[in-house]
């Protein structure tokens, strides 16, 4: 994936220029936003899947970004110039992101437009979302118990959260030593604690290799694996955590889930084609 497409990806940028008069037909409404077949030819590429798929994600975007402007939510001049300076700074200089943009015929005026929606969306998941899952002691202390008695193997695990894809890229691809303290603590995670589709990218690396960028739920994760354990009684403070991220993160797919099928309850979308 270019550099562009990373930021294009971090901020659910779609080409809208300098596309041919067939693919920027209309192919779906969700409230007052529009998709076009272009959008979706856009997506495709961006996230390497089917139209079926690209078109959902598109969908769920917009959703979001319109619930976001019904419930008053903006971004303010001062956040969009700072993602728009923090994307930038994934190029060697101004030119560089601007000879990018020509590139591909995109706008930079649709290039900071997506950036503020982008924006909106995080703070209505923030809002709606992140802020009402809350876990109580008791649940971390069962799943601490659940997890002593699962006695399986374990992953010793640093992490490190991105909002978006071209910001993991950028981590990635310059890693070295010297990155790994802006990465979490070590972490002990046993492998049947593991979200599968977590456990699936840690089990592909050997000790002391760091993951490619991977999507979990509207985020993204880069791991390193610094070793693997067997059968060894966790320690009761990475027990602790272990727990910890594993109900924040089953809570908030849940709850990402259910707010989604208000969305679909109450958004009105309709299909063109």
């Amino acid at each position: 994936m270019s550099t562009l497409q990373k930021i294009i990806s971090a901020t659910t940028v779609v080409f809208l220029a300098g596309a041919a008069c067939c693919e920027n037909m209309s192919v779906v409404m969700v409230g007052n936003k529009v998709i076009l077949e272009s959008d979706v030819r856009a997506k495709m590429g961006e996230i390497n899947k089917d139209y079926e798929n690209a078109l959902r994600e598109l969908v769920v975007e917009r959703m979001l970004v319109f619930q976001a402007e019904q419930e008053g939510i903006a971004a303010t001049p001062e956040e969009v110039a700072f993602e728009t300076a923090r994307i930038k700074a994934n190029f060697p200089d101004e030119q560089a992101f601007l000879e990018g943009l020509a590139k591909e015929n995109l706008p930079y005026d649709i290039f900071v437009k997506k950036v503020e929606e982008n924006i909106k969306s995080r703070k209505l998941v923030r809002k709606n979302i992140t802020e009402k899952v809350q876990i109580t002691i008791p649940e971390i202390t069962a799943k601490m118990k659940e997890l002593e008695e699962a006695g399986s193997s374990a992953y010793n695990v640093r992490m490190k959260w991105f909002e978006d894809e071209a910001s993991a890229e950028a981590f990635f691809s310059g890693f070295d030593a010297s990155k790994e303290s802006d990465m979490s603590e070590v972490i002990k995670l046993s492998a049947g604690d593991i979200m599968p589709a977590v456990l699936a990218e840690i089990e592909k690396l050997s000790a002391g290799e760091i993951s490619k960028p991977f999507k979990v739920g509207d985020r993204y994760l880069v791991v390193l694996l610094k070793d693997t354990v067997q059968g060894e009684k966790p320690d009761d403070y990475l027990l602790y955590n272990r727990a910890k991220i594993i109900l924040q993160n089953t809570k908030f797919s849940q709850e990402f889930d259910r707010y989604l099928k208000e969305l679909q309850g109450k958004i009105p979308v309709f299909y063109t084609n």
